[in-house]
This record gives C-alpha cells, structure tokens and sequence, in this order.
C-alpha cells in the first residue's frame, strides 16, 4: 500500500459578522463544547468501525492463506503422481513451490508494520530494489521479479536513475520494451517512456541480422548517469533490477492525524472558546479521515477476499497445464519446442533418419532467438547437422519442410560447395558449429561426412 501523508495546515477560524442580536459568551462556548463532544462521539464510532473491519481484514487475509496452502498442498500431490513423466520439468515445479512458500509468507507479513525491504534488498525512498546475481532474457528476468512480488524497475526521476545505476556492475535489464510497436517505448505498467537517458538514441540493431531485433532496454555501466541506456536484443543474457513498494499497515497512514488531534487537546486548557472552534474542525477533519480509511479498508478487504485467492488459483491451474508439455528425457526445451543433441554421428540423411525415428527431424532455424539458442546449445565446440540442404539445385538451399532460406547466418565465404576441391566432393548439407559466441556459424560441407546431428520436435497442444 502507498503511504499516505496528511499535511493538515493551520486553519484560520472566520469571524462571524456580527448579528444583530450577539449571543453571549457563555452560549457560544456552549455551542461549540456540544460540537466537539458530538464530533468526538462520531470520531470513536468511525474508530471502533476501523478497528473492528480490520481485524475482520485481518482474519480474511488467514483464511486466504489457507486457501493457498490447500492450493499448494493438491499441486504438491499432482506434480508427485507424475513425477517420472515430469522429470525434465522438476526445476520449474520447485519454482512454484517456492513462491507459494514465499506468498503464504507475504501474507504473514501484512500484520507487521516495519517500513523494511526483504533481505538482499536495497530502500530508496518508499521502494524496494534487487539486483540479480544471475543473467537471463529480458522475459525471464520480469518473470524472476513478479515470481518475487515485483516487477522491473520502472525509472521516473532522476535521483532514481542515479540510486540504480550505482548498483550495477555490468550492463543490467530494466522494465523498458517497445515490443508491441517499433520506435513506441512504454514501461512495463503500460506507460509511455518520458524521460529518457540512452547514450545514442535506440538504432534496433541498425539493421544487422547479427543483433536481432533490439527491443528492450538496459543500463550500461561505466557509462554517464545521463547517458546509459541501450537497446538490446530481449533473448540477451543480462542481470536485472527489480522493484515493489513497501508494505505498510492502514493504521499507519492514520498515525499524523492521530498525532495532529493530541496535539490539539493538549492546547485545550490554554485557548479556551478559540481552540474549542479549532477542535471542532480537527475533529472534523479527522471523522473525514476516519470515514476514507474505513471505506478504503472495505474495499481493500472486499479485493482480498473475493480477487487474491481466486487469481493465485487460476495463476496455479495455468502453470500446472504449462508444466504438462514437458520434453522426452534428454531433450531441452525453448519456446514450445524440444531439441536434442545426438550421442552418435553419421551422415546427414542417417541423422535425419534418426530424428525421424522418434516423432523429430532434423532442426529448422526459423528465428534470430532460436539460432541463439542452438548457438550456445554446448558448452564447448560441438559440429551437428541441421535439416538445410541445397540438394535438388545447387544454391537453392531449402530446409527439409520445403520452406525456402530467408535468414542464413553463414560463416565467412561460406556455403563455398567445397571451394573447387574435388576432393571434398559436393558440399550440399548444412551444419552448424554451437559451443562459440558468433552466430554466424553455419558452413556446407559433404552430406556423407559423420557428425552429430540436432533433432527438434514441437510439443503438442495441451486442450
């Protein structure tokens, strides 16, 4: 919840004009004594309803915990029914796990009303900031944050922009993307981007294939505050900032005012008919307070009642249909997709005989993500046939589904079809060299030679 601070100013009484009979003294000090009395009396009423929504709030937030935990419990139940199946997907299932921990604590954590950040978290004015220690994708990395009750970092002035490029050691993601339309920058909450910091004003990757499309957002480090931002292609291994506001308890937001009427009955025995008008309207001032916190609770407590249970569960039931398109053993998942690196070698038509064997074939690169991934599919340099040919005529390289070769990622001088040496023969396969950090990595050579291949399969659709 935001805070909330109330600036109550001094408020100079108006003097009644004069009618043309004047009360006494006695009766107008009498009037106002029954008006802060009247006021006082509605003021503990619209207490006593604060108090007592709250703790009803209160019990609520306990019964979605229970709720969650029972959500929790058939989840745990399911994942151990298939767990066999489910292998290749056990890294995902502990991620759940662990935010469903991290959620029933988070509602533990509603009673107590310390203004800190989580452990690991560094405060700057009200909002909490967390820099990762690992690397990921710009999608991966907002979804590490909102796993954490975050989101990245939004960036709305620049004493912001400073505190966070402080933390940085390397270049870093932040909440920044114009994914939805080329050129139109917006913030992960949907806002449009005002004020802006890039070093050189965001070229896409000026066209290169190399780069891919460069539609996300990241701090540079070493460079100037003002300066340091850089477009990027979104499948980038980068560290991340995430930000969440702090949690603060709706009592708090009342303790100002709380303070504000004390002070005001402290000054009573000293000002006489004058601060009986005074108190009059802080009373008043502080019924309309009392009465916008207690509707604001209401409506907090109707949200979490009625809303948080039922979208945690829905977000479970989503997650859980997810992990039902799982990959074979030893193969790797990306996107919807599932590849495999073969142990054996052999031609390029005996890998595809291979990868047809089991419901595959042979890997179509049909994106700048996917060469990526292929591309760092190793660890070290690992040669593996992918399904383009150039068989049926020479130069006309297709894949093995008939599609024609629209993006290529070549090495240099390559396909060469042997270079003119007839002792290499026709050189009408493709394959491609993972394992190093150019994408470029793609060169012809004799279908006959023995090397490994990459099968890939698409899962099937979950009704």
């Amino acid at each position: 919840m935001e805070e909330i601070y109330a600036n109550v100013e001094s408020v100079k009484p108006l003097n009644s004009r004069s009618s043309a009979k004047p009360e006494g003294p006695r009766s107008s000090e009498r009037f106002l004594q029954a008006a802060v009395l009247c006021l006082g009396l509605l003021s503990l009423f619209l207490l006593a309803g604060l108090i007592g929504l709250a703790v009803r709030y209160h019990n609520s937030v306990g019964g979605a915990a229970a709720d969650l935990s029972s959500v929790k419990a058939n989840l745990t139940e399911r994942l151990q029914a298939s767990d066999q199946q489910l292998s290749s997907v056990s890294e995902e299932r502990d991620r759940l796990n662990a935010s469903l921990t991290e959620k029933t604590k988070e509602v533990a954590r509603l009673q107590s009303s310390n203004k800190t950040c989580p452990a690991g978290w560094r405060k700057f004015s009200c909002v909490c900031y967390l820099i990762s220690t690992e690397r990921a994708s710009w999608e991966r990395s907002r979804q590490n944050c909102r796993a954490s009750g975050a989101d990245l970092v939004i960036v709305d002035s620049y004493k912001e922009q400073e505190f966070i490029t402080s933390m940085i050691k390397e270049q870093t993601w932040i909440g920044l993307n114009d994914i939805g339309q080329e050129g139109t920058w917006k913030w992960v909450d949907g806002t449009p981007l005002t004020q802006k910091y890039w070093g050189l004003p965001p070229d896409n990757g000026s066209g290169d294939p190399v780069w891919g499309e460069e539609d996300c957002a990241s701090l540079v480090n070493g460079r100037e505050t003002s300066k340091n931002w850089n477009d990027l292609s979104c499948t980038s291994p980068l560290q991340w900032i995430c930000e969440k506001i702090i949690d603060v308890i709706a009592f708090q937001k009342f303790f100002c005012v709380s303070s504000l009427v004390f002070s005001l009955c402290s000054d009573l025995r000293r000002s006489g008919r004058r601060f009986l008008r005074a108190a009059v309207i802080g009373l008043g001032l502080l019924s309309v307070f009392l009465l916008a916190g207690l509707i604001g609770l209401a409506v907090c407590y109707h949200d979490s009642r009625f809303s948080c249970p039922t979208e945690e569960r829905d977000r479970l039931n989503a997650s859980l249909i997810e992990m039902k398109r799982f990959c074979p053993a030893g193969w790797r998942m990306f996107s919807s997709t599932c590849y495999h690196l073969s142990k054996a070698t052999g031609s390029w038509e005996k890998g595809r005989e291979e990868c047809r064997d089991t419901g595959a074939d042979l890997v179509v690169i049909d994106s700048a993500e996917e060469q990526t991934f292929l591309s760092n599919f190793t660890g070290g340099e690992t040669t593996a046939w992918i399904g383009l040919t150039d068989k049926v005529e020479e130069k006309t390289w297709l894949w093995i589904n008939g599609a024609p070769l629209s993006i290529q990622y070549w090495r240099s001088i390559q396909p060469d079809n042997g270079g003119g040496y007839k002792e290499l023969g026709e050189e009408d396969c493709a394959h491609i060299i993972t394992g190093g950090q150019n994408l470029k990595n793609w060169n012809d050579l004799s279908c006959k030679t023995s090397l490994q291949w990459i099968c890939e399969k698409v899962l099937p659709s979950v009704a």
